[in-house]
């Protein structure tokens, strides 16, 4: 009767276990290499729960309240993400724009690009109220 120390032979079945190793080796540094970019995906609901701020110029629905402004509903979401990086930079100068976006974290800048461009887009112009008179 052998007493042995190995739990597992790999040789059993045919494989060296340097083989089994690298390939176990490999699976981790691309779960590794793979986890951070899936754990910070942009969310929608994230950036619909906190687009609260954006509402006042830009609309709740992404349809800027007033035409100077821009509508960002279906905007692409390189570009709405490029343009608040910019913002939070000052690299894009308008300071109600920079105060906002420079409380923004990464993740809620990608949430709020996400959400904005997950929204259809409406028509572009925006109706101006008649005046009275």
């Amino acid at each position: 009767m052998h007493s042995h120390s190995v739990l597992f032979d790999a040789s059993e079945f045919g494989m060296p276990i340097r083989n089994i190793l690298a390939g176990i080796t490999l699976l981790l540094i691309c779960a590794t290499v793979s986890w951070p970019a899936h754990a910070s995906s942009p969310s929608v609901s994230t950036g619909k729960a906190i687009s609260g701020m954006c509402a006042a110029c830009h609309g709740s629905d992404g349809m800027a309240t007033v035409s100077s402004y821009p509508n960002l509903a279906g905007q692409n979401y390189k570009y709405l993400l490029n343009q608040l990086k910019a913002f939070k930079n000052d690299k894009r100068h308008n300071p109600i724009m920079h105060s906002h976006a420079a409380a923004l974290s990464q993740k809620k800048m990608r949430d709020l690009a996400a959400y904005f461009a997950s929204l259809e887009p409406g028509n572009c112009s925006v109706s101006k109220s008649k005046s009275k008179g």
